[in-house]
């Protein structure tokens, strides 16, 4: 699954914080989703903010990035988000997507409306598929993950002049 993001201002990802009206919200996404999603609940913010987004402009030719959604609150008629890039993928263009739309699950005037959407689709393999992405991100290998979302069994907090000692230790 994965978030995109779709909007027509020139810029806009390059702020820390972006507003959607709530009507746009699940625009261009399945049924079953749009019902899972549509009050935007604890839990499924949650959710959400563990999804690969896909951050684009309207049309074909401004770069895309890749990154998570950080924070996500209603304000009444909006949804304010903040967000992250990886800054393990570099932009792309949205032409580079075009024969990869099928794929992504991205429709042929979807570029075309300002909008949040979900997909129901492996952003990373695709993107590495296409190209876009190195492999190494598709199996988890050297990239560490959100914090928030590692599970640990033991954690070990430490001053740093006894790093030696606790990684022997550990």
């Amino acid at each position: 699954m994965y978030n995109l993001l779709v909007t027509s201002i020139s810029g806009a990802w390059e702020l820390s914080a972006y507003e959607y009206d709530r009507s746009r919200f699940l625009e261009h996404t399945v049924d079953t989703l749009k019902n899972k999603y549509k009050n935007l609940t604890a839990s499924a913010i949650e959710e959400l903010k563990s999804f690969p987004t896909l951050f684009t402009y309207e049309g074909s030719t401004e770069a895309v990035r890749v990154g998570y959604i950080r924070r996500i609150k209603e304000r009444g008629r909006t949804i304010l988000i903040e967000y992250e890039f990886d800054e393990n993928i570099k932009p792309f263009t949205f032409e580079c997507l075009l024969p990869h739309r099928v794929q992504l699950d991205i429709g042929d005037w979807e570029m075309s409306r300002t909008h949040w959407a979900i997909k129901d689709e492996d952003l990373f393999e695709i993107l590495a598929t296409a190209g876009l992405i190195e492999q190494a991100l598709v199996e988890g290998e050297g990239q560490p993950g959100r914090v928030e979302e590692m599970r640990f069994k033991v954690a070990l907090s430490f001053p740093g002049e006894h790093r030696d000692y606790v990684f022997s230790l550990a």
